[in-house]
């Protein structure tokens, strides 16, 4: 069922202007985190923000604090500022280089 709600509406047009997610897809969206990302969370904050404690607690979600993950500014560690990112090859090929240098010497 994970998603079978959100396709249906992208796909019938049927969404709102304004989108918000309902419970069901707070609570797929937390267990994509944690399932995802439990090798890097320490295992007292897994137990901590496990979707059945958010539903009967009203704890917090993932996103309250990483608010602009996966739909923000924030795409990937490349798109984060100062990243160690290696530059990339010319894709330029030689032959091509000589030869828009000769043509701007012309």
């Amino acid at each position: 069922m994970d998603g079978l709600r959100h396709a249906t509406m992208f796909t019938f047009r049927l969404e709102p202007q304004v989108i918000q997610i309902k419970q069901a897809g707070k609570d797929a969206v937390q267990e994509n985190c944690i399932r995802c990302h439990q090798n890097n969370i320490h295992p007292v904050a897994v137990r901590a923000i496990t979707s059945a404690m958010i539903h009967d607690e009203g704890e917090r979600y993932c996103w309250d604090c990483h608010r602009d993950v996966p739909h923000g500014k924030v795409h990937s560690l490349s798109s984060t500022p100062n990243a160690n990112v290696p530059a990339l090859e010319p894709v330029v090929p030689e032959w091509l280089k000589k030869f828009t240098e000769k043509e701007k010497q012309n």
